[in-house]
């Protein structure tokens, strides 16, 4: 069956070139993450989560069995699943966003900023 039109489908992403800060995987009907070269799976082959976070920043899941309850993998209990997910996201950008938003008003006062990392 050909794809919907005016979409092509990749293999790979680079997610610094296309400025992607945030993936929420779905694992749809049956859980496959054999295409997932990121070491966040158990012995097992589950991913390793909590409350849809993985030790990746970034990476979030949905849908997982047994993520938070026994309904999370189904239609109609993974919504509140969600809700928890994009409510995190919004907190880790809000502070995100006001630490951008101090170091520039401290940039602008002509202080010097040294990063954390380097």
């Amino acid at each position: 069956m050909p794809g919907p039109p005016g979409f092509t489908g990749r293999t790979e992403l680079d997610i610094e070139k296309e400025a992607i800060s945030t993936v929420i995987w779905t694992a749809g009907f049956r859980p496959d993450y054999g295409w997932v070269h990121i070491p966040v799976f158990d012995d097992m082959g589950f991913p390793i989560q909590q409350d849809g976070r993985s030790a990746v920043p970034g990476l979030y899941l949905m849908g997982v069995h047994f993520q938070r309850k026994a309904r999370s993998a189904v239609l109609y209990g993974v919504a509140e699943d969600a809700e928890i997910v994009a409510r995190h996201i919004a907190e880790i950008r809000g502070l995100l966003n006001q630490a951008i938003r101090r170091l520039e008003r401290l940039e602008g006062e002509g202080r010097k900023v040294r990063p954390l990392i380097s």
